[in-house]
């Protein structure tokens, strides 16, 4: 895990060159929004979009659906349909694939292979053929950059090829290791809730699903001010030792939101509770974005480390999606 670590910053402009021309197809166009259908590691390239969309241009609502068919506003408006499934073998996925394809949207998908990948080409639809063999949370880099491609392949955004190869040269995996450290030590034992504002929001559930799989420990995220109407109010218990907090900050959050962000940190430490403020730093906003998830990625595999835990495995994740097949196998197989 530590060696793909140190090849994230090469799955920018690898995973951008891999979308090749899909999407160009369809730069002629009018789109009204885009949906981007995925679950799990592959729908965080949608939630990284959302985060970043006003920064590069793109004016269109980003829906990230993560289930099964497609929004309805989907048959109401003119929409583009990514669907993302790293192993392209994602039953939400596949489902959505068939919709969209029933309702003849445009669709592009982004895969590394698998029966999603079989399906386009059958069908001859726009591919994004991405390099596989990776779990889909450290895959990001080829699914976000090969998703920007097809976007500017489509006409929706200016091209980020230069951006991509930039931010290849820019990360410094080895300084977030070092920033992971105290953050990893902050969090222990205890059940962290990870704090953002709504811009960066796919920030803290990035860290929290990092914290799921590779730590294979509860995590919960919430954002700012929402939390302060309600979350706050479980630091009086008398319990704050069972939890760590922390809270994402950044120079470019609204100072009102700024401002919450302090006042909520001085609460919960007169409560007892532990808080870590972590800066969100980058000189561009995919430097910002990305500069977070590497640290995220390390404080996650310190923590598998400290409990002597293979950060690689989902083995609850995969027996769940065993029973399930084999449930519907027998509904499939009952008498009617």
């Amino acid at each position: 895990m530590e060696d793909i670590l140190q090849q994230f910053p090469h799955q920018f402009p690898q995973g951008y060159e891999a979308a090749g021309d899909a999407g160009s197809a369809f730069a002629s166009h009018t789109f009204e929004q885009i949906i981007i259908a995925g679950t799990g590691g592959s729908a965080l390239p949608g939630n990284v979009l959302r985060t970043v969309s006003t920064d590069i241009g793109n004016g269109l609502p980003v829906i990230v659906h993560r289930d099964y068919h497609l929004p309805v506003a989907s048959e109401r408006k003119n929409a583009l349909v990514v669907v993302i499934s790293y192993s392209g073998n994602t039953e939400e996925a596949l489902d959505a694939y068939e919709h969209a394809k029933q309702m003849d949207l445009p669709v592009v998908v982004i895969t590394s292979g698998g029966a999603l990948k079989e399906k386009a080409e059958a069908n001859m639809d726009a591919l994004a053929l991405v390099p596989g063999g990776l779990q889909p949370r450290f895959a990001l880099g080829y699914q976000f950059s090969a998703l920007l491609a097809v976007l500017a392949n489509a006409g929706i955004i200016p091209s980020q090829k230069d951006a991509m190869d930039a931010l290849a040269q820019s990360l410094d995996v080895n300084a977030a290791r070092v920033a992971a450290e105290p953050i990893a030590a902050h969090i222990g034992t205890t059940t962290p809730l990870i704090y953002a504002s709504q811009k960066y929001h796919a920030l803290a559930y990035i860290l929290k699903i990092q914290l799921n799989e590779n730590a294979k420990m509860h995590a919960f995220a919430n954002i700012f001010p929402e939390l302060n109407h309600n979350e706050m109010m479980g630091y009086v218990s008398n319990h704050p030792n069972g939890f760590s907090t922390i809270i994402l900050r950044s120079d470019d959050d609204d100072e009102r939101i700024r401002q919450r962000q302090t006042l909520t940190a001085d609460i919960i430490t007169e409560h007892g509770g532990k808080v870590l403020t972590l800066d969100i730093t980058g000189d561009t906003c995919y430097s910002r974005v990305f500069n977070t998830v590497l640290i995220g990625s390390w404080v996650s595999l310190r923590l598998a480390e400290a409990q002597g835990i293979d950060p690689s495995p989902v083995a609850a994740v995969e027996d769940f999606k065993n029973r399930l097949r084999v449930m519907r196998e027998q509904s499939s197989n009952s008498p009617v």
